[in-house]
């Protein structure tokens, strides 16, 4: 992160006095780390994790930070679906949305999707998503980068693989 001037996000555990989080790591360029706690749970995330939808990030429910001077934000697997998130993005417009998940593979594109739950909004959504099996459970995979408005699909990892992409983030 310091060395190469980047933003990095982590997905992890986290344990704390409260218990286990399904948890993002906002590393900024200055190392400081913001810890993001999945609000909307699924299933899977019940039987360990704790919801952190009673959490607040300096007065709103996701956080915000900058990247080259605009707005982002973060959010984990299922809380795409969480409107409470939909309205957060409407409300402070970020430019970039990171998106570390496990989405299930139900077998659908998850791309079109997710450029639906965004609509009207002018953002990119930077989706890191898992791929493979973990015990009864399968990952779609297809990491993808887009622009939700107009829906444009920038870059799409087959199931698995990685994704190298160059944006230039819309104007704020």
């Amino acid at each position: 992160s310091l060395k190469y001037s980047a933003h990095l996000v982590v997905g992890v555990i986290e344990s704390t006095e409260e218990g286990l989080y399904n948890c993002a790591w906002h590393i900024s360029p200055r190392g400081e780390v913001t810890s993001y706690y999945k609000r909307l749970l699924y299933v899977e995330d019940e039987r360990w994790a704790r919801s952190g939808a009673d959490l607040d990030y300096g007065g709103h429910k996701y956080p915000i930070f900058e990247v080259d001077g605009r707005r982002a934000t973060l959010a984990i697997c299922m809380d795409m679906n969480d409107d409470d998130f939909i309205e957060h993005c409407r409300e402070h417009q970020p430019a970039l949305i990171a998106f570390p998940t496990n989405w299930v593979d139900q077998g659908d594109e998850v791309a079109p999707y997710w450029a639906w739950r965004l609509q009207g909004l002018r953002c990119h959504l930077l989706a890191a998503n898992t791929y493979g099996r973990e015990g009864h459970v399968t990952f779609r995979g297809e990491s993808a980068v887009l622009l939700s408005e107009p829906p444009t699909l920038l870059a799409l990892a087959p199931r698995e693989g990685d994704l190298l992409v160059e944006l230039e983030l819309p104007s704020a």
